[in-house]
């Protein structure tokens, strides 16, 4: 039962991460990936922890990036989710929180009306 809770806790509040850490894991990761071989995966697990890192950053789990640039990068992402079209629908964003957290996304957002 406690390990089931320790789960939920750490998905819940994940390790905040600082944008040098983060920068650091990146490169060792490629450096693995690089050693291993097929090109694909390289690209695909790359892309996938460099979208991890600026959703870090949006979210603020990158602690050490100034507010403007957090607010840039918000920007950034989400046009290119509309680009590439992987929005969610914003009844289905809502569905899956719970108010408060709407609420709080809606004070910090730029957005009020997504």
């Amino acid at each position: 039962m406690n390990a089931e809770i320790v789960q939920v806790l750490e998905h819940a509040f994940p390790e905040p991460w600082t944008f040098q850490q983060r920068l650091r894991q990146l490169n060792g990761l490629l450096a693995i990936l690089k050693a291993t071989g097929d090109p694909r995966d390289i690209i695909d697990s790359l892309v996938d922890d460099i979208r991890e890192t600026l959703e870090g950053v949006v979210s603020g789990r990158v602690m050490d990036i100034d507010e403007s640039v957090r607010r840039e990068i918000q920007n950034a992402l989400e046009k290119w989710k509309i680009e590439t079209g992987e929005t969610r629908g914003y009844d289905e964003v809502v569905k899956a929180l719970d108010p408060e957290q709407v609420e709080e996304i809606q004070r910090k957002s730029d957005l009020k009306d997504f």
